[in-house]
């Protein structure tokens, strides 16, 4: 059998995974036992409690009923996603620090350390207004801005047809 080794305080979709097997074991059951009993795939349970996959309140409510958990699953599922920081931002953030080159297409947001303090600002009021996110948790995420270094960036743009010395006449420009 291949089992990956969890480490709870990795991130929080590991330690909620490490809370899932433990719960399954606890009963004795295998991924495909809970699988049967949750009417999700052993695969995908596999996936969320190895860390590789975040989950939806539909996949926790359907295991904490199978392994007789009442809420916990759920309340810890709540838990970790009001953090401060959006799931997977520190450790995105923690790789950036470190990258040589980023490659990313992204044509609605700016990312992370690419944004400045006035355009984070207004990402975050609009989360705030929407409600998925509070004041507090905005203004932190604003303020790790300011604990940043400037990145320096080269970019390049392509048409719609790659190069655009490639693209037919008729297609004009872009």
């Amino acid at each position: 059998m291949n089992r990956k080794e969890l480490d709870p305080t990795a991130s929080p979709r590991e330690s909620f995974g490490a809370l899932l097997r433990s719960s399954r074991e606890a009963l004795g059951w295998t991924q495909q036992d809970l699988a049967a009993a949750s009417g999700y795939s052993d695969s995908y349970i596999s996936a969320v409690e190895t860390g590789r996959k975040s989950t939806s309140r539909d996949f926790v409510r359907a295991v904490d009923k199978a392994l007789g958990t009442g809420q916990t699953l759920e309340l810890m599922w709540v838990g970790m996603r009001r953090k401060g920081f959006l799931e997977g931002f520190p450790e995105h953030a923690a790789q950036e620090a470190r990258a040589a080159e980023i490659r990313i297409f992204e044509p609605n947001l700016i990312p992370g350390l690419f944004q400045t303090k006035a355009y984070a600002s207004a990402i975050e009021a609009g989360a705030v207004h929407r409600g998925s996110s509070t004041q507090d948790q905005a203004e932190e995420r604003v303020k790790f801005l300011d604990a940043t270094a400037t990145p320096q960036a080269r970019s390049t743009a392509r048409g719609p047809c790659g190069d655009r010395r490639e693209c037919p006449p008729k297609a004009g420009g872009w």
